[in-house]
């Protein structure tokens, strides 16, 4: 499986990434890093890595995830 970006895409992820730089450069990069697709009731949640697409969670929308102990874009 191949992922393709649309250039207007690819703007609109590095325009959150400067926005997010700006106040913390770490924050931008876990945001380009980690994604998350919402399905149905479910948030997948994913890291797009160069060879792989890594799903790191699926976990129940309503869940606060703030509140787990083991955060899943800190898993990999």
């Amino acid at each position: 499986m191949k992922l393709v970006w649309s250039d207007p895409a690819v703007s609109d992820l590095e325009a959150i990434r400067d926005y997010i730089a700006h106040d913390s450069d770490h924050y931008a990069a876990q945001f380009v890093d980690v994604r998350e697709v919402l399905f149905q009731s479910y948030r997948i949640i994913y890291r797009v890595e160069s060879q792989r697409i890594l799903i790191l969670a699926i976990v129940h929308g309503s869940r606060n995830l703030g509140g787990m102990r083991t955060k899943p874009w800190g898993v990999g």
